[in-house]
């Protein structure tokens, strides 16, 4: 996963306990190596919007998506 998002494998440790977030661009890169479909691509990278958004519109955009 580091590879297909080219950071430190520790910055996978990380991510996953919460104590960064991934950007956008790394999350497309993501859902590539996932391999998931369009739709889920499209899904999982307005979670990742909302969870970096500190604007409620931004979130409640989100949430309608």
């Amino acid at each position: 996963m580091a590879q297909a998002i080219n950071v430190h494998p520790s910055y996978i440790t990380r991510i996953f306990n919460g104590s960064t977030a991934i950007t956008p661009d790394q999350a497309v890169g993501l859902a590539k190596f996932w391999r998931l479909k369009d739709h889920e691509k499209e899904y999982f990278l307005w979670l990742v919007l909302k969870s970096r958004s500190t604007d409620a519109s931004m979130r409640d955009m989100a949430d309608k998506k």
